[in-house]
């Protein structure tokens, strides 16, 4: 059940892909209001969470041992997953600019919000979604162009089916 603490940027994610889709526009307020939703839903995990000094794991798995109390869970359930959206919403940005037009800044933006709840999960969840990123980035690529014959592609549907999948194979 840890895949429903990332349900609202998710679920923000899979409003803005259809955006893309439909008129390549990736509305900000929307991954706006996916951030602020999932830091509210992680903050209200870490305050409800066990007390401390025991060392019962937190509603996400985060072992608590080192943590001291509060500040530690919330530490460790709001802060490091926003560390991890800052970092995606940044390798983004260095890729839009090593190329530009490739990636537009609402892809940017969409990775931040994504890798919010990817972040949730970890190091190596978060590493598997830019490994499915490239694979389906390249696979919808190869087949774009075919079927609808248009010269850009929207690219949010894949970073959130990308995301998705990463958390949907961390069990």
């Amino acid at each position: 059940m840890r895949y429903l603490l990332v349900a609202p940027s998710l679920l923000c994610g899979l409003a803005v892909a259809a955006s893309d889709i439909r008129r390549r526009l990736v509305p900000r307020r929307w991954i706006a209001a996916g951030v602020a939703c999932q830091l509210i839903v992680l903050l209200v995990v870490a305050l409800a969470d066990t007390p401390a000094g025991t060392t019962e794991t937190t509603a996400i798995g985060v072992a608590e041992g080192d943590a001291s109390g509060v500040t530690g869970t919330i530490l460790a359930t709001v802060l490091v997953p926003a560390c991890w959206g800052v970092a995606a919403g940044l390798l983004q940005w260095m890729l839009a600019l090593a190329r530009p037009g490739a990636l537009g800044f609402g892809d940017v933006t969409a990775s931040a919000m994504c890798g919010v709840a990817v972040g949730v999960f970890g190091a190596v969840v978060f590493a598997r979604w830019w490994l499915l990123m490239g694979l389906l980035g390249l696979a919808c690529l190869a087949t774009w162009h075919r079927v609808a014959r248009s010269p850009g592609m929207p690219f949010v549907p894949v970073i959130v089916l990308s995301a998705v999948l990463s958390v949907v194979l961390s069990r």
